[in-house]
């Protein structure tokens, strides 16, 4: 759109900025991907004997702040868990969901495609098609096998997801998930935006901070990079770092 309103003879650096401001239109990462096309374009126009108003490489990407990361403690995780009634079916499922998220440390698509017949009972665990369509296996914990009995026991369909929809007549959806999710936001009494990942990233940091193996924490995810858990971890636990540094660096005396 700016090339169309500004001669490429007459472009600035500084009118990329309308460039950036358009992008973010489309998404928190709209600026980027904007400048990354206007660099792609520039490059392109070059490479075809275009004369350029300045130095396309002098184009830099904005840098997106990074999210914060969020993540429950063992205390805020069971006063979660308990706040939810299970009267209703539907609260019920709801429950036994966030408890499997918990314990498995599965993303919520790889939960809401699993079918009854893929988990182990006895070996408490599945075997998943995960992100990228790679196969790997998860576990679950006695607690989160508790309530997914219970909540299977108090079913009265023939659906073969675990997780099925209202009617019974297919599995449940992740938008109707994320209803049900968000119906219970109130009652948990917690100042913090909670979502599906939530539970994954809790996992990840309740199993370091009780001293697990990187490798196995790694594996226990489903991450592929250590890379990718180490700048996680690090992220998440600015906090609980800068109080083990003013600890551990407290020099005795004056």
């Amino acid at each position: 759109m700016l090339l169309k309103e500004v001669n490429l003879k007459d472009l600035k650096l500084t009118d990329l900025a309308s460039v950036i401001e358009a992008g973010k239109m489309h998404g928190e990462y709209g600026g980027q991907r904007a400048i990354c096309v206007m660099r792609s374009y520039l490059e392109f126009l070059e490479e075809d004997g275009e004369i350029l108003p300045f130095n396309w490489t002098r184009i830099k990407v904005p840098k997106v702040p990074e999210k914060e990361r969020i993540f429950l403690e063992e205390e805020e995780l069971l006063r979660l868990f308990d706040s939810i009634p299970t009267d209703r079916i539907e609260d019920l499922r709801t429950r036994a969901l966030l408890e499997t998220l918990f314990a498995s440390g599965m993303r919520i698509g790889e939960a809401l495609s699993l079918r009854i017949k893929n988990i182990d009972w006895k070996k408490q665990e599945a075997i998943i098609r995960g992100k990228g369509g790679d196969e790997r296996v998860v576990g679950f914990t006695e607690r989160a096998l508790y309530w997914l009995r219970k909540y299977l026991k108090r079913r009265e369909d023939n659906c073969e997801w675990l997780f099925a929809n209202r009617s019974g007549t297919g599995g449940l959806k992740q938008a109707a998930a994320k209803y049900y999710l968000r119906t219970h936001q109130k009652e948990w009494n917690l100042d913090k935006h909670i979502t599906f990942h939530t539970f994954r990233r809790s996992l990840a940091t309740y199993l370091m901070n009780k001293k697990m193996e990187l490798k196995q924490v790694q594996n226990a995810i489903g991450w592929k990079s250590e890379r990718t858990l180490l700048r996680y971890y690090a992220c998440v636990n600015k906090e609980k770092a800068r109080e083990n540094l003013k600890r551990i660096a407290n020099l005795k005396g004056k």
